[in-house]
């Protein structure tokens, strides 16, 4: 038989399983690329070593700011998917303790 329309039947096992293996992607080898390189010496002699020099800082910033952002991204949704196995179960246990014996 299949389960009523009225019914979820959760896996809060699989539900932490799948928060506790949630992991952000290493960006290791992009930050210390981006903290090593320096942007150049302001293009030695070239007039438009300047501006190189400026676009590079702005995009070394946006890097930055962008794996900054995925890092927080990732704990926060690790963090809802374990809340939504812990929401599940206590709404469950209630749910149970309002039906009659």
């Amino acid at each position: 038989m299949s389960e009523s329309q009225d019914e979820i039947n959760g896996r809060t096992s699989a539900m932490r399983e799948f928060a506790d293996q949630l992991r952000p992607p290493d960006f290791a080898a992009v930050r210390a690329a981006a903290s090593a390189s320096t942007g150049g010496n302001g293009g030695g002699g070239m007039d438009e070593g300047a501006a190189f020099t400026t676009a590079h800082a702005d995009a070394v910033d946006k890097v930055t700011a962008f794996t900054a952002a995925v890092d927080q991204g990732y704990a926060a949704y690790r963090e809802l998917a374990g809340g939504a196995a812990e929401d599940y179960r206590n709404h469950d246990l209630a749910g149970a303790r309002q039906m009659p014996n």
